[in-house]
């Protein structure tokens, strides 16, 4: 298992380094051009599409590696402070560095691997505060995993208002603007892996793992609850019919999840 987040914080430092890199050599050759031809410099700043095909192979790879990482996690008996360490770390940096990326030279597959390691990163970093260390069950990891997607999904509903402000006219001229169309399918994949793991939440309670409500039970309740008021926040910020449905299904999970956890 420690092999795996090494390979994933490798990843993470080559990524930022490549990038690092090829953003010093732009500076450098901006400042030859102040010396040697000044009127150069009122052109646009051009980066290699070879280094961004690089990057971008690169931080899927990691995002692929710590996703496997994360299942890992919830499934074996694994050190999920280490483990949550190295995907917040990780995906943070490899993630800055991507948006860096995309806002010198914009590209679909480029924001879409950087949101997905922002989101990977976010989790890491709620399953650091909310594990408890090796001694948390699968029904408690679980549930943090559960709490991590919910809070994405409210988070990427609201920084989707706050974007929105970056538009002129109804047109987007930064970076911010431009990904504010992927907000809605961001959101709506991260509330689809939630529910997935609910189904599974569901499952253990139904098995037996919730014990009293003082334990486990009241964890998997709790992530219902999160999970409702990122679906909410989601609907009142895009009012489609398809987060509509998810909410229902979300308030049938948590009646579910109350029924089995305080039985």
């Amino acid at each position: 298992m420690i092999v795996w987040e090494l390979f994933f914080i490798t990843l993470a430092v080559v990524v930022a380094a490549i990038v690092a890199r090829s953003g010093a050599a732009r500076i450098t050759q901006r400042y030859r051009l102040a010396w040697t031809d000044p009127d150069a410099l009122a052109l646009p700043a051009s980066w290699s599409a070879a280094t961004l095909r690089i990057c971008t192979v690169l931080a899927a790879l990691q995002l692929a590696c710590g996703l496997a990482i994360l299942w890992a996690g919830v499934t074996e008996p694994a050190p999920i402070r280490l483990t949550s360490g190295a995907l917040l770390a990780g995906g943070l940096a490899s993630a800055a560095a991507m948006f860096f990326q995309a806002g010198r030279r914009f590209a679909p597959s480029t924001v879409a691997v950087a949101v997905g390691l922002l989101a990977l990163a976010i989790a890491g970093g709620l399953l650091l505060v909310l594990a408890g260390g090796m001694s948390a069950g699968p029904l408690r990891r679980l549930s943090c995993l559960l709490i991590a997607l919910a809070v994405q999904v409210w988070f990427w509903a609201w920084i989707a208002g706050v974007w929105e402000q970056q538009l002129d006219r109804g047109a987007a001229w930064t970076t911010a603007g431009r990904l504010l169309a992927w907000t809605p399918r961001v959101a709506l994949i991260l509330a689809l892996l939630a529910l997935m793991a609910s189904g599974g939440l569901l499952y253990l309670l139904t098995a037996g793992y919730g014990g009293a409500p003082g334990h486990g039970a009241v964890w998997a309740i709790g992530g219902h609850v999160i999970l409702l008021a990122g679906l909410g926040r989601a609907l009142r910020t895009w009012r489609r019919r398809v987060f509509t449905g998810l909410l229902i299904l979300g308030c049938g999970a948590l009646i579910a999840s109350l029924a089995l956890g305080l039985r």
